[in-house]
């Protein structure tokens, strides 16, 4: 189903005088066409001597676009001060194609382009780039119409538009007044540009392609001149990533007879850009794009090229190396500025961020959460990987060894092991068959636990079930003290320390504020998340070159930090001699987000690095990059400790001392000090002996 709209009068039906004027959607198959343009064949009729334009019987080179597209949109430009009969002819002979063959959803836009021809010259269009080569008789050489399914996978093929204008100095007025970022959200579409005029100005046709190229990044423009004598077989479109003698960018010149036999000559083939510079903003940023790497992983073969290419080390970096390799493009790093940008409170954009939005680079390579930014002029590439924001705290205090000694007897521990001990010493009394004491049974078995032999239980007048009941007893002891053992092992060779702030109902307990430029907590509608929102500072004008984990890790305060960027940073930078973390990340995160990267809206290169991106991911390359990477950094960090503890800068043997045997010293005392008090009752409640 097709449908027309028209706000304004023909101006072929103003000269004979015929009004029609349609303000509401009509369906094209009740002859719309008849309605709104009887004036066109009424002139066609009486017009036979003049030349006509002749864009219907050449449009099937359009065909695989037109049928593979679901809206058609023309725009028709209209001067303001004089009638142009030509372009209501060219817009009648589509309507009158797509009645016919296409049956296409199709919007007429009417504008009013007010301009003077002699104002605008080939001087207006020098600042947006010279052509250097106009090439007619192009050798094919993807003959495969295969090759335009490819092309077409990395364009918007569900609309194409069509301008119907005069000359040259119209198109350029009007595409110079028009807004950048509203026009280039259907950039990627095929955009075919009609002239009605019978004159052409080819060199100023050329230098209007170079315009819509470096301005709005509009790659797949071709260009028609159907009612001019020379040029109406004729079709021109721009290759940018085509090299010249010293730059890059060529119009090609096809005859339409070629552009059918090869509908692909109207598309540029973004897979492969002949090496074309492709504007790249890149920042440092540890340890997604850093430029210094350990050398065992510079000296690796897959990462030689990023020297060459991105010249960041790290996951971001090696994927920017690799879709140039991939695209075959040369990336130009852009010398902006070196942070992601935001929308500040007065409307103003900082950083990368800005120069995306005002189309000053093509692609921002350090990956980004995907969250909208309060603002319009980018879009979002294909995630690329996915990550936390989480809550960064000082770890909790060692624990002092005799203080972590004492942990390893835990209550349980000791009440069972007692109980054991005296159970089996009950049962001692019944196995020695023979008169004895209680208390000289079970202290008999507690010395066996001990590791202690006493004649009664290695002597040989035991009888069997009491060897048997004595053997299972000495190995329960042997098991426990062995594991006894190697828990003391553990104490004296590892660090201990008291648990850790886990959840963020642990964290907004003990009080301590945040100090980050972000605040996570901000939008939570729970009464957690408002609590722990208030306790969020901003940073001091001190501390704004630090990072919020640099603050955490300098004073008692808690952080904001990405996930993974956090883990890697604390073995490699937030850690002792020992290797032991001076940094803890809170298990529960308030958020988690997507990663990708930004280009500017309508960006012809948006659905070729999304293909690359899905590759990559599938592939399992990111992850290898980033445990690669991860793994440089940390081996990295642990051989320069072991090289300062082979040159004598740090203490390699700690002495034992007292302190790591106070626990036992403690546990001695107290034993003596129960040992005097029974000592003294004992004194105290037996008789005196007499005096001899």
């Amino acid at each position: 189903m097709t449908y027309f709209q028209s706000n304004c009068m023909p101006q072929r039906a103003k000269y004979f005088g015929v009004y029609t004027k349609v303000t509401t959607m009509i369906q094209a198959t009740d002859f719309v066409f008849f309605l709104v343009f009887p004036s066109v064949i009424f002139n066609r009729l009486i017009t036979r001597d003049q030349q006509e334009c002749s864009y219907f019987h050449n449009y099937k080179m359009y065909m695989i676009h037109f049928n593979l597209s679901r809206d058609v949109k023309i725009t028709q430009m209209v001067c303001d001060n004089s009638s142009d009969y030509n372009t209501v002819d060219l817009v009648g002979e589509f309507f009158e194609m797509n009645q016919v063959s296409l049956k296409k959803a199709t919007l007429l836009e009417n504008q009013i382009v007010t301009y003077d021809r002699n104002e605008i010259s080939g001087a207006s269009f020098s600042k947006y780039g010279i052509v250097y080569d106009a090439v007619r008789n192009i050798k094919i050489i993807q003959k495969d119409v295969s090759s335009m399914y490819k092309r077409m996978a990395y364009i918007d093929s569900y609309l194409v538009r069509i301008f119907i204008g005069v000359d040259p100095e119209m198109f350029f007025k009007y595409f110079a007044d028009m807004d950048v970022s509203t026009f280039t959200k259907t950039a990627r579409s095929l955009n075919v540009l009609l002239f009605s005029t019978r004159d052409v100005d080819m060199p100023m046709v050329h230098q209007l392609l170079v315009f819509l190229w470096e301005r709005f990044s509009i790659l797949n423009i071709v260009v028609q001149f159907p009612c001019s004598a020379d040029y109406r077989e004729y079709v021109s479109t721009y290759r940018p990533f085509m090299k010249t003698k010293s730059e890059y960018g060529q119009v090609h010149i096809y005859h339409y007879e070629q552009v059918a036999k090869y509908p692909q000559l109207l598309l540029n083939d973004v897979t492969d850009m002949k090496g074309y510079p492709l504007k790249v903003s890149l920042f440092e940023r540890h340890p997604t794009a850093t430029r210094f790497v350990p050398k065992l992983i510079r000296e690796c073969k897959i990462y030689k090229t990023i020297p060459y290419t991105s010249k960041f080390y790290g996951c971001d970096g090696e994927a920017m190396a690799t879709l140039s390799a991939y695209m075959n493009f040369t990336i130009h790093l852009h010398d902006g500025s070196a942070s992601y940008g935001r929308l500040q409170a007065d409307g103003t954009l900082t950083g990368s961020f800005k120069d995306i939005v005002e189309r000053t680079i093509d692609l921002q390579g350090n990956s980004r959460f995907m969250m909208p930014y309060g603002v319009e002029g980018y879009e979002f590439t294909y995630i690329y990987h996915f990550d936390q924001l989480c809550v960064i705290v000082p770890k909790a205090k060692k624990l002092s060894n005799w203080l972590a000694t004492l942990k390893i007897l835990t209550g349980r521990f000791v009440l069972v092991s007692v109980g054991i001990v005296a159970i089996c010493g009950i049962a001692n009394k019944f196995f020695r068959r023979e008169a004895c004491l209680l208390s000289e049974a079970v202290l008999e078995l507690y010395s066996s636990f001990l590791g202690q032999s006493v004649a009664e239980i290695v002597g040989t007048q035991n009888r069997l079930s009491r060897r048997i009941f004595i053997a299972s007893f000495l190995l329960y002891s042997i098991v426990i003290s062995t594991a006894f053992s190697a828990a003391l092992l553990s104490v004296y060779t590892t660090e201990t320390y008291l648990p850790d702030i886990n959840t963020l109902e642990e964290f907004d307990k003990i009080g301590m504020t945040i100090r980050s430029s972000i605040n996570p907590f901000k939008d939570g509608e729970s009464a957690l998340y408002q609590s722990i929102a208030k306790k969020v500072r901003s940073k001091y004008q001190k501390e704004n070159h630090l990072s919020s984990i640099e603050i955490a890790a300098a004073s008692n305060v808690g952080g904001i930090e990405r996930y993974l960027d956090s883990k890697l940073l604390i073995q490699t930078h937030f850690s002792d001699k020992d290797s032991n973390p001076l940094l803890h990340i809170v298990r529960d995160c308030p958020n988690s987000y997507f990663l990708s990267y930004i280009v500017p809206v309508g960006s012809p290169y948006l659905k070729i690095i999304n293909h690359f991106l899905v590759l990559i991911n599938e592939a399992g390359l990111k992850s290898k990059w980033l445990e690669d990477f991860s793994d440089a950094f940390v081996y990295q960090r642990r051989i320069e400790k072991l090289k300062q503890q082979a040159s004598g800068s740090a203490e390699v043997y700690q002495a034992f001392d007292l302190d790591n045997i106070k626990g036992i010293l403690i546990i001695l005392l107290i034993g003596y000090c129960i040992a005097f008090i029974v000592f003294i009752s004992e004194v105290c409640s037996m008789p005196l002996p007499e005096c001899i």
